[in-house]
């Protein structure tokens, strides 16, 4: 895989923008707060397509994991035992799924494929987040909770963010070739 010195740059500001959203946090009744990583990943997809936004996805993982404290509660290896670290590695599924929207020409099937990346967040989040729950401190949920989790106001929230953000990376994207 032979990349341009533009892409890496392109690479370079995505993973800051998903680390800057990481640092924005926006008060929620249900867990406390919730951040923007998720919509800036449905945006990076948008613009840049799948390979360029998983590659920003895996780098921001990789890098929070090396100890740089880019995600919303810090960094390092210790995350991974984090009941939420299951949000951050499915960003890199939901940025192929959402960048497969760069590609297509119907207008439903750009926010589907964008909707479908923030679903596939929440299912894989809330999985992890319970099967941590259960293995570090013997919490009683069952994944059947940890699904209907999701029908929480935070999920509808970033469903609407999602949707903003698609259309923002369809607005920029038609301006500017990245």
């Amino acid at each position: 895989m032979k990349f341009k010195t533009k892409d890496l740059v392109i690479i370079a500001m995505s993973v800051a923008l998903i680390a800057i959203g990481a640092m924005i946090r926006i008060p929620s009744p249900v867990a406390g707060y919730f951040t923007l990583q998720l919509p800036f990943v449905i945006l990076i997809a948008v613009l840049l397509g799948s390979k360029r936004a998983c590659i920003a996805t895996i780098v921001y993982a990789v890098g929070g994991l090396l100890g740089i404290p880019w995600f919303a509660a810090g960094g390092g290896i210790m995350y991974l035992f984090k009941p939420t670290f299951g949000f951050i590695l499915s960003f890199i599924l939901a940025a192929f799924v959402a960048g497969q929207s760069k590609h297509v020409e119907a207008q439903w099937q750009k926010y589907g494929l964008t909707i479908l990346g923030t679903v596939i967040v929440w299912v894989y989040g809330m999985l992890h987040y319970t099967f941590v729950l259960k293995v570090t401190s013997g919490t009683d949920l069952t994944y059947l909770a940890a699904v209907l989790g999701i029908l929480s106001p935070d999920f509808y929230t970033d469903i609407i963010l999602t949707v903003v953000f698609t259309k923002i990376g369809k607005r920029i994207g038609q301006g500017v070739t990245v």
